[in-house]
């Protein structure tokens, strides 16, 4: 049996609701249709549902080299599985090889850093309107990840020819690896928080809060502040979306895990080398709500950070993470 995340209707609601009105306005209602690189699982269905707003697919699956399958076999085998559930694809896409690259190996050490997967089979050097990356696992403590991102990120403004916009969803499992990733979060982002020059009162209740608040909250503030400050570093603007945390079945174990979905609208800018971060940015996004979804409706969650507001003095209007 597949060892992968069904998704189920939780899933279905945040691909529908909150990722498909992004990816819809930034193809310009499918007018302009965009090109998907990602973790899109073996059955597809985040393609399946956004279908009217692509136009191709790089999808990238777990390494098989080694494994006791021929290779060959196995590749076969995904083929005939993907290609069962693109018949769902409307204009054709039956015709699963016109449309889709499929590459095999770790995605952030092999596909993204290395630009190849199994059999060398490289990452193609294209512009991507859709990036998805769909982790099982943490984000930037774990091995390779943060610099794959960082990567992705570069060679978007890289290959991109004019300003235009892409979206990037990320999906991580909130999984707490213990005291020293935690107290790592804590201090990375107290470190930026005191740069902003937050008023005192509320910084003093922001230590108290998180030294003791849910990792899957420490990611919430986390994750969009380092997506932020990469985009600045590359001049480009961001726009970042409410977070959500659900929970999501897997096959065969039937454990449940809980997982961060985070979206973003990026705009390249093509004669901006870099930008500096701007101190209201931080904040935002530091007050960003955490959505969830109960009784089939996305709803805020009961559990929010504090809010965060800047001192009140006059010129304080950037700083720089230098």
């Amino acid at each position: 049996m597949l060892d992968v995340f069904t998704g189920g209707p939780i899933k279905d609601k945040i691909r529908r609701e909150l990722d498909a009105p992004l990816i819809k306005k930034t193809s310009k209602d499918g007018k302009e249709k965009l090109s998907y690189f990602g973790l899109s699982g073996p059955l597809l269905y985040d393609i399946i549902e956004w279908q009217d707003y692509l136009k191709d697919f790089t999808v990238v699956e777990e390494s098989y080299t080694g494994r006791r399958e021929r290779s060959k076999e196995r590749n076969r085998q995904e083929l005939l599985l993907k290609t069962s559930f693109i018949v769902d694809l409307q204009d054709s896409k039956g015709v699963i090889n016109d449309f889709l690259t499929l590459l095999y190996g770790d995605i952030d050490r092999d596909i993204i850093l290395k630009g190849k997967g199994d059999f060398d089979k490289e990452l193609p050097k294209k512009y991507f309107g859709l990036i998805y990356l769909d982790y099982y696992g943490g984000i930037f403590k774990a091995k390779y990840r943060e610099d794959a991102i960082k990567k992705f990120i570069y060679n978007q403004k890289e290959i991109s020819e004019k300003d235009r916009d892409y979206v990037l969803l990320i999906t991580v499992e909130n999984l707490d690896r213990g005291k020293k990733e935690k107290s790592t979060l804590i201090s990375e982002i107290l470190d930026n928080l005191e740069l902003t020059r937050v008023d005192s009162e509320c910084l003093k209740t922001f230590k108290r809060y998180i030294s003791s608040c849910s990792y899957g909250l420490l990611q919430k503030i986390y994750v969009p502040i380092q997506i932020y400050l990469y985009i600045k570093s590359c001049g480009d603007e961001i726009r970042c979306s409410d977070p959500v945390i659900y929970r999501e079945e897997k096959i065969g174990s039937l454990q449940t895990a809980e997982m961060l979905h985070f979206r973003f609208v990026i705009s390249i800018k093509k004669n901006r080398k870099t930008a500096s971060p701007m101190i209201k940015d931080i904040i935002d996004i530091y007050n960003l709500n955490l959505l969830t979804v109960e009784e089939g409706k996305i709803v805020p969650c009961r559990e929010q950070t504090p809010k965060l507001f800047l001192k009140k003095e006059k010129g304080a209007k950037e700083y720089s993470t230098c």
